[in-house]
């Protein structure tokens, strides 16, 4: 019978950087609280945010496998972080979520909605009891990366965001159809409110309901309805891509 995860077999890395908020004391209790030690990268500065996250997460990987990566700002949904048994053909794990992702990233999609995450289109199945399988989500703050294959393609996908500004997690949400990603199904991390900064269609409260609340997965043939911010859509689970992928309905409108 597989064993647990311990989280103290895996490196362990924070994407740190100039912050207004403590973040770096903030994480450093955290950690401590849980006998956990980590590597604090600098993260990065001096470029618009989306090319900065992408560095900061590109500069973030290397070292034993498994690894993982935190941003700054979180906090623990439970007590800890220990696991299940991590299931077999794991490339990647998601220690938190988010509510947005991705169409299929064929012609027709990529000409009405353009290559973005829309809200309320996480796309996750359930695998068994402990964990889900998720095929599109964006949201890059607490990854554990299983395999070097895994790593990897997130290293490319951190590329193609510097290259082409893009999002970070937008570049992973699709890049999920070329690897196996997992999540419990209950987040281990949020992000905490009080460590944000103010957006201007975005509030702090928001930003931790969104990563506190766990995934709602889907099964095939199930329709969900996406916000655009300047319209809504209809998609619908079929399969493809890394088992299932969201099909256009209807929208934007």
């Amino acid at each position: 019978m597989a064993s647990p995860f311990d989280p103290k077999s895996a490196s362990l890395t924070v994407i740190d950087g100039p912050s207004p908020f403590a973040r770096r004391a903030h994480m450093e209790a955290l950690l401590d609280g849980l006998s956990l030690t980590a590597d604090f990268t600098d993260g990065a500065t001096g470029a618009h945010h989306a090319e900065a996250c992408a560095r900061a997460h590109l500069g973030a990987l290397g070292g034993p496998l498994p690894q993982i990566v935190l941003e700054n700002d979180l906090a623990l949904t439970g007590d800890g972080i220990a696991l299940p048994p991590l299931p077999k053909d794991a490339d990647i794990i998601y220690l938190g979520v988010s509510p947005f992702g991705a169409l299929s990233p064929s012609p027709a999609h990529l000409e009405q909605v353009g290559r973005r995450v829309i809200h309320g289109l996480t796309l996750a199945s359930v695998q068994d009891a402990d964990w889900l399988r998720v095929h599109s989500m964006s949201g890059a703050i607490a990854i554990l990366y299983v395999s070097e294959r895994g790593r990897a393609r997130w290293a490319d996908a951190a590329r193609e965001a510097i290259e082409t500004g893009l999002a970070f997690d937008t570049c992973c949400a699709y890049a999920m159809r070329d690897v196996v990603v997992y999540a419990p199904h209950l987040p281990v991390f949020y992000e905490a409110r009080h460590l944000q900064r103010r957006l201007k269609r975005v509030t702090p409260a928001q930003r931790e309901a969104w990563t506190r609340r766990p995934i709602r997965p889907v099964v095939e043939g199930d329709i969900r309805v996406g916000n655009l911010g300047w319209g809504r859509i209809m998609a619908q689970a079929v399969p493809g891509g890394s088992g299932l992928e969201w099909k256009l309905l209807s929208g934007p409108s």
